[in-house]
């Protein structure tokens, strides 16, 4: 509780901080990598993402299989994490961002200005939340 003329302290936990923007651009990747694996109709339903790790939920016809579709999206998530391109973000107007061929997964929460992550030749998404700069690197082990 803070007494009259208090001021909250506030800090920020940058390897948490780090750890959480690093699994949520790998959502970006794997969005990218199932959409090129089982195709453009796959959207991603839901994520949840921590600093331990990332949930996907999608929507797709029929269940993955860990001989075909599985390994070989995470194989195209592997390959574009290794390319090690650079995270780009730019402010635009919607129809700006979807003629230039932005996915906008969760189209009920965009307004008409919008935030576009590129990583070129992956993945061109709106999204407002944190990720990782420069490129999403594998976490030292």
């Amino acid at each position: 509780m803070l007494l009259d003329q208090e001021k909250p302290a506030w800090a920020v936990d940058v390897a948490v901080r780090q750890a959480t923007a690093r699994n949520h651009s790998c959502t970006h990747l794997l969005q990218a990598a199932l959409r090129g694996v089982l195709g453009s109709h796959v959207k991603q339903a839901s994520s949840l993402v921590t600093p331990e790790a990332a949930a996907f939920r999608l929507t797709h016809i029929a269940a993955m299989t860990p001989e075909g579709n599985w390994l070989g999206s995470r194989d195209a998530v592997n390959e574009a994490i290794m390319q090690n391109s650079p995270v780009t973000t730019e402010v635009m107007g919607l129809d700006a961002a979807r003629a230039k061929g932005a996915t906008a997964l969760f189209a009920e929460k965009y307004g008409s200005e919008v935030r576009v992550v590129t990583v070129p030749g992956v993945s061109m998404e709106l999204c407002a939340a944190r990720i990782l700069r420069p490129p999403v690197r594998p976490a030292a082990s």
